[in-house]
């Protein structure tokens, strides 16, 4: 098996090398030499005149490229300003922090022993990231009628969660009940 498989191989590469010579023949036998340059010079006339063509249509196209090179570098030039602005804003959203206000009113029935602070705990409906400006205001005021009103309100413990809001009275006050508005913002 061996041996027929280097007969073909020999076979093969004789083959090849018959064609080969054969080709080299051929084109010499074509390339006889003529002492008539007129085909040549005609070759050369006709490379001559495509070259030129070229040459007029690079110019032609040369004087539309500075226009458009114009044109890019502003372009580039906008959309680098526009890439800086867009960062700029990325920032600025970044940084910015939701603010948001939340209101409420809220009742306390303090009983009538003179000089007492009463003080309820309210939450917020959602915790605040930090903690928020808190203020109430005294809305309605039950009293007595026969004695002094004398009462205060504030706050105290003001977490992001919730804070604690009071109303002191003193004195001779009888306060029966006191609603109270509050209203809690970020700053």
């Amino acid at each position: 098996m061996k041996s027929s498989l280097l007969l073909c191989c020999l076979l093969c590469a004789k083959l090849i090398a018959c064609a080969s010579i054969f080709k080299v023949q051929e084109d010499i036998g074509r390339q006889r030499r003529s002492d008539d340059v007129a085909p040549l010079q005609l070759v050369v006339n006709q490379l001559v005149n495509r070259m030129t063509k070229v040459e007029a249509e690079v110019t032609g196209l040369s004087s539309h490229v500075s226009p458009l090179q114009a044109a890019v570098s502003q372009l580039v030039a906008r959309v680098t300003r526009v890439e800086a602005e867009n960062a700029a804003l990325q920032t600025e959203l970044n940084s910015v922090k939701t603010k948001r206000c939340e209101t409420g009113t809220q009742q306390l029935q303090p009983h009538d022993k003179p000089g007492r602070r009463h003080t309820v705990h309210i939450n917020f409906a959602h915790p605040y990231n930090n903690v928020p400006w808190v203020a109430v205001s005294l809305r309605e005021i039950d009293e007595g009628n026969d004695s002094n009103i004398r009462v205060g309100s504030g706050v105290s413990g003001i977490s992001t969660t919730g804070f604690d809001a009071y109303v002191s009275e003193w004195a001779d006050s009888h306060i029966y009940a006191v609603t109270l508005t509050w209203i809690a913002c970020d700053m």
